[in-house]
């Protein structure tokens, strides 16, 4: 299903590397689209845990459910 953004989401890792904020990126305007943004903010911390960005991924998870509201399925959180 998220094939293509699996691709994007690596060419920025292979092109900057891991030095860089996933949260930052989106943080402002994620919620101006209408998303299921469990989904977006659950895909983002997949792609941050396979690609060992741990921190990174409870950055996106702490901020999109306690300041957003959003519920992120138990199946992405637990593969955390």
């Amino acid at each position: 299903m998220f094939g293509d953004a699996d691709k994007v989401f690596d060419e920025m890792i292979s092109n900057r590397g891991k030095d860089f904020h996933v949260l930052g990126t989106i943080r402002d305007r994620s919620m101006d689209f209408p998303l299921n943004h469990g989904v977006v903010y659950g895909f983002l911390m997949e792609c941050c845990c396979r690609n060992d960005m741990v921190d990174e991924a409870m950055e996106i998870f702490v901020y999109s459910s306690t300041q957003l509201g959003v519920v992120i399925a138990a199946d992405s959180v637990y593969r955390m």
